[in-house]
């Protein structure tokens, strides 16, 4: 066998193989019939579907409105992270909406998505939608990317009061600072990536072009938006490093506030990923590099059971 078909088997081993291990190994909770239920119906006369994942144990402790990043599925964030598994175990009912064309109205201005184009009135199918499945239950929001912003956007225009948020690689929408209509405070979790090109720390055009994706505010003003509507003190802020992974060129800045309770961890290094999750699957997507100094997934889920 020549060298370079060589060198090709051997590329697409390494991207095939793990891709149907990680599937069959993490992505199963959300079509186990006897944990999780998924389902269709129209909204607003537009069909609308989702996935509801059950606790392990009934009655559930709480749930999870969980928002997908663009483009992507519940059954691709399952993939790279595990979270409705790892979640369903420790308690916790996880609800998977499914955005329009895989895509939420944010509130960044994105003119090329259908979501903005036909103002599709994502807050009220989330609001309904979480009220249906929440009963008694304390309610967490949270996403990655799009769904992250759609996270915050629900915090500040839900009639429905959420118990926290938690957001991945995901700035303030620029529409939510003058908008926003949040009235209560929340504990909040948010994560960055200092090397992202797709969500630009530094804020401004989403991939830093010129294209109709929308803009949003800074990583830091990001933080101090929420700092502020949660009455934070920056003069609590805690700030503390994370460096342990020799070979790993990442490494994590926390600032906490036990006060206010809110948490930010800015991934030195890190590009537009969940840490933890393979590297294989950022590198397909052009994502950035992941960081090793954390597993999203176990972090978030220890945060969750302190609330």
């Amino acid at each position: 066998m020549k060298p370079s078909k060589r060198r090709l088997l051997i590329l697409l081993s390494a991207i095939v193989i793990p891709s149907i291990i990680i599937s069959c190994a993490t992505s199963s909770i959300l079509s186990n019939a006897s944990q999780s239920t998924h389902e269709c119906a129209p909204f607003n006369a537009i069909e609308r579907c989702h996935t509801i994942v059950r606790a392990t144990s009934q009655p559930a402790r709480a749930m999870v409105l969980a928002l997908h990043p663009a483009y992507t599925s519940p059954q691709r964030v399952e993939r790279l992270s595990g979270f409705a598994k790892m979640a369903a175990k420790q308690g916790f009912d996880v609800l998977y909406p499914e955005g329009i064309e895989q895509h939420w109205n944010d509130g960044r201005g994105a003119g090329k998505t259908k979501t903005v184009a036909d103002n599709i009135d994502d807050v009220a199918y989330l609001t309904a939608l979480t009220k249906r499945y929440a009963k008694d239950k304390p309610v967490l929001v949270m996403g990655m990317s799009n769904g992250g912003m759609m996270a915050m956007r629900m915090v500040c225009d839900s009639e429905f009061k959420f118990a926290a948020m938690a957001t991945v690689v995901s700035n303030l929408p620029y529409s939510l600072p003058t908008d926003c209509k949040q009235t209560y405070t929340l504990p909040v979790w948010m994560l960055f990536g200092e090397a992202d090109e797709v969500v630009p720390p530094s804020g401004g055009a989403i991939y830093g072009s010129a294209k109709d994706w929308g803009k949003v505010e800074s990583a830091a003003d990001t933080l101090a938006f929420w700092q502020k509507r949660n009455g934070c003190d920056d003069a609590k802020n805690n700030i503390t490093t994370i460096d342990t992974i020799i070979d790993d060129s990442t490494s994590l800045e926390i600032t906490t506030n036990k006060a206010c309770n809110i948490t930010n961890i800015n991934v030195v290094g890190g590009g537009h990923a969940w840490p933890g999750e393979p590297k294989w699957y950022a590198w397909i997507f052009g994502r950035g590099p992941v960081s090793d100094e954390m597993n999203t997934t176990k972090v978030l889920l220890e945060w969750m059971k302190y609330l």
